[in-house]
């Protein structure tokens, strides 16, 4: 397997890492939530934090070749 491959795999899961987060943020609980001031939950920060790290890192590595 070569690094482009690589790259576009971990592309592919930052961006559902991403998608799931959002998906978390949005969900009646969450918004509950943060309307009493609680603020985000652990595993929606989490998906948001490292979704956003793995797309980053990999359209950094993609578009550096």
């Amino acid at each position: 397997m070569n690094t482009k491959t690589i790259n576009i795999v971990i592309l592919v899961a930052g961006i559902i890492l991403l998608a799931a987060g959002l998906n978390e943020l949005g969900t009646f609980g969450s918004r509950l939530g943060r309307a009493l001031g609680a603020g985000m939950s652990n595993s929606t920060l989490f998906l948001l934090v490292a979704g956003a790290a793995c797309t980053a890192y990999s359209i950094f590595k993609i578009s550096r070749k």
